[in-house]
């Protein structure tokens, strides 16, 4: 193989995995032969990628986590989501709507609602908000 030189391998070895299907025992040999060759010429790439030491566990529940608690919209969207996808929905006769327009439609609701109206959800993010802030302080969040 030393006469060949790195062309002639390489096609050899693009020749090897179409030839690696085919089950006769001197195409197998020579597969073997190329892999052996190829692999001390052509070492795998080193990852440069650094592997956590967490478990997957231990991952899940860091993502779990919430960052910070919901603000009023937040809670808003996610107590009118489902009704407004419905919705939508039914307006245009599709099973498939864009979020982007179901949270467009969301929007505007929300816009278009009184201080009184967005009172409960505003009280929510702030008992939220609080109970955030006790677990931050204790070291939980």
């Amino acid at each position: 193989l030393g006469a060949i030189g790195l062309g002639g391998l390489r096609t050899l070895a693009s020749k090897a995995k179409t030839l690696n299907n085919v089950a006769q025992p001197q195409t197998v040999r020579a597969v073997a032969e190329i892999n052996f060759f190829a692999a001390r010429l052509w070492p795998p790439a080193i990852s440069t990628r650094t592997f956590a030491t967490e478990s997957k566990q231990e991952k899940k529940s860091a993502k779990a986590a919430p960052v910070r608690s919901p603000n009023a919209y937040a809670l808003f969207v996610k107590h009118e989501f489902a009704k407004a996808k419905a919705s939508l929905q039914l307006q245009t006769k599709e099973t498939k709507v864009k979020s982007s327009d179901v949270m467009s439609q969301i929007a505007a609701k929300w816009r278009g609602m009184s201080v009184n109206d967005r009172q409960p959800f505003t009280e929510e993010a702030a008992k939220l908000k609080a109970e955030f802030e006790a677990n931050k302080a204790q070291g939980k969040a």
